[in-house]
C-alpha cells in the first residue's frame, strides 16, 4: 500500500489496534483499493498527490478506505451488496474523463 496504512483500516473497520489477524488481507484489500480508485478515475493517485500539493485529497483517501471495509465486511458473502454510493460521490470531483 502506498497510501493507506494499516492503522486507518484497523480505525475504519473498528478493529482493536493489536488486532493483526487479517492483516495480511487487509493489506491485499488495500492494495486492491488503491489500484481500483486509480483506475476508476482514470489517473494515477501520484499525479493527484502532486497536484494537490504533495497530498492526497482526503476525499479519495476516505473513499478508499470505504472501498476496504466494503471488501473485508463482503469478503465470502454470498449475499454481495452494491458498492456504496457514497464512494462514488467522494470520487466523483477527481475523476477524468475521456473521449473516446
Amino acid at each position: 500500500m502506498n497510501y493507506l496504512t494499516l492503522e486507518d483500516i484497523h480505525r475504519q473497520l473498528r478493529l482493536e489496534p493489536d488486532f493483526q489477524e487479517d492483516d495480511a488481507i487487509l493489506t491485499i484489500y488495500g492494495d486492491s483499493a488503491e489500484d481500483f480508485i486509480s483506475q476508476h478515475l482514470n489517473r494515477p493517485l501520484d499525479d493527484i498527490t502532486a497536484e494537490n500539493g504533495g497530498e492526497l485529497p482526503r476525499n479519495i483517501y476516505n473513499a478508499m478506505l470505504m472501498f476496504v471495509d466494503y471488501m473485508y465486511d463482503n469478503s465470502g458473502s454470498g449475499d454481495v451488496k452494491e458498492i456504496p454510493n457514497s464512494i462514488w460521490i467522494l470520487l466523483t470531483p477527481w475523476k477524468k474523463y475521456t473521449i473516446m
